[in-house]
């Protein structure tokens, strides 16, 4: 009689999570790859890679995981990479488990593509006042009209608008103003805030705009403001 021993394998299983999925400009996110061992012998030399298939630029890595490490039947092991964001724009990665089997010393090699993030940009406004017309009679009313853009990647939310005189105040009064917000100004979008003054005496009149409010993502004051004047 003869008897052989047959040694079952080890088997990996790669699972991929990305912590979170979506990150404000600026915050940090991690790439956490889980190798789990649902064979019946030790997978040894457990180690783990991590490439940026797109959009490598927009982040700089802060740490990895440690070096290779066996895995017990039934086990499982996390491999973490860290990385900070430093520009908006979507992610894409390529992650690898490799190891040897501790029965039959077979390569095992475990690649999962596929997986992203995105990185949002943060809301950024920008403002023109125009005023109509540039001059204006006695008795007559005029419009002072600030144009504001969002030219980030994030809504800007609870935005207020406020206006105030800054030399000339006995020559102009004012009539009428925005309708009472807050506003959202939508990524990429455009607001216009309307005020409307009485022009009561002769001379030379300036005045200023401002708009604030809060990024949609991390919650960050965002404003802007710009200046103008009236000859009477």
């Amino acid at each position: 009689w003869h008897t052989m021993a047959i040694s079952e394998p080890s088997c990996i299983e790669v699972a991929v999570s990305v912590i979170p999925g979506q990150v404000c400009l600026g915050g940090n996110l991690e790439v956490v790859l889980t190798a789990s061992n649902t064979g019946v012998s030790a997978a040894n030399a457990v180690g783990a890679t991590l490439s940026i298939d797109a959009g490598e630029a927009l982040v700089s890595l802060i740490s990895g995981p440690a070096g290779p490490v066996a895995i017990a039947p039934g086990a499982m092991q996390n491999f973490t990479w860290t990385f900070a964001s430093v520009a908006g724009g979507v992610l894409g990665f390529t992650a690898t488990a490799m190891g040897t089997d501790a029965e039959t010393s077979f390569a095992i090699l475990v690649p999962v593509t596929g997986f992203s993030a995105t990185i949002v940009q943060s809301a950024v406004l920008s403002s023109v006042m125009t005023v109509n017309p540039l001059n204006v009679l006695v008795g007559n009313n005029f419009e002072a009209v600030l144009d504001v853009s969002n030219t980030g990647g994030s809504d800007a939310l609870g935005v207020e608008a406020t206006m105030w005189v800054d030399s000339g105040g006995p020559l102009i009064s004012f009539v009428s103003g925005p309708a009472p917000g807050p506003y959202t100004i939508p990524a990429g979008g455009t607001s216009q805030f309307t005020w409307t003054w009485s022009a009561d005496n002769n001379g030379l009149a300036g005045f200023t705009a401002t708009v604030s409010g809060s990024d949609a993502c991390s919650a960050a004051v965002v404003d802007t403001g710009d200046s103008g004047s009236i000859i009477i």
